[in-house]
């Protein structure tokens, strides 16, 4: 239990109200890894590219179970606290939306809150309720007093018939018929359904954007991308380490200057 405290303490995860998102900035990490990777394609020539290209395919072609080892799956489950105590402010709020970029986690994020709540789901329709506009599925919300939609993308169609029974649910949930709900759904959704059915009112939440050293809580990539970088051009008599830190070789200096210029860097006169 207390493993589990202290994961969501050093989670880098925030829940917000979307109104108060502010996108991540151009971190100076991030800069440098570009740099690295500009210098290197630069200086060492198409073979890097190519190599790196090589790499990605055979990436691309690894089983399933190695593939997670390289890149493991994220763990949601901080992501998941953080929403369980965004949602204490909005208690009275018949419904509460959940959202995320495509493939950004919302759906895995309700899910797991709703289990520990132990708050059913609503079964995703059939394409032949959804192409005939069947309310069915949205009868079943009428017997519970909580309930929750991971994923409302695959809640309609867009047409018609296949906007019918969603335009049934919201206008329901937000008139309170329907007790209080939680509903995940990526950002094109939300965008969408504002314009075709209208969302006034509804309270939205969704994950702050990370900066800079909270990726690497989440992401696969570390530092090694910026040590292969070095190592390549150390290779190459671009770079040497000394004393733990690495220098531009003198040899090199002026290719890097003028790299560094070309990228419109401030570069000290000689």
């Amino acid at each position: 239990m207390a493993q589990g405290s202290t994961n969501v303490a050093l989670s880098p995860w925030n829940v917000v109200a979307l109104d108060t998102f502010q996108t991540p900035e151009r971190t100076q990490a991030s800069q440098w890894r570009r740099s690295w990777r500009a210098a290197t394609t630069w200086m060492i020539g198409k073979e890097a590219s190519e190599r790196q290209a090589k790499q990605e395919s055979e990436l691309r072609a690894l089983p399933k179970v190695k593939l997670a080892h390289v890149a493991p799956p994220i763990d949601w489950l901080p992501a998941t606290e953080r929403l369980k105590q965004a949602l204490k402010d909005y208690e009275d709020a018949p419904v509460v939306l959940f959202i995320s970029p495509p493939y950004g986690g919302h759906s895995t994020v309700v899910s797991q809150w709703a289990a520990q709540q132990d708050i059913p789901c609503l079964t995703v329709p059939t394409l032949k309720e959804l192409v005939d506009g069947s309310l069915a599925w949205v009868e079943d919300a009428t017997q519970l007093k909580r309930w929750a939609i991971p994923a409302l993308e695959y809640h309609f169609l867009r047409h018609t018939n296949g906007l019918q029974s969603v335009r049934e649910l919201l206008e329901r949930a937000l008139s309170g018929r329907l007790g209080q709900s939680v509903m995940g759904c990526d950002s094109w959704t939300y965008a969408y359904l504002q314009h075709a059915v209208g969302l006034e009112g509804v309270p939205v939440l969704t994950l702050q954007g990370l900066e800079d050293q909270a990726l690497k809580h989440v992401l696969p990539f570390s530092d090694h991308e910026a040590l292969n970088a070095r190592f390549a051009l150390a290779q190459r008599g671009i770079l040497s380490s000394q004393q733990g830190r690495w220098q531009v070789a003198p040899l090199s200096y002026a290719s890097v200057r003028q790299l560094l210029e070309s990228r419109n860097y401030l570069v000290d006169p000689l």
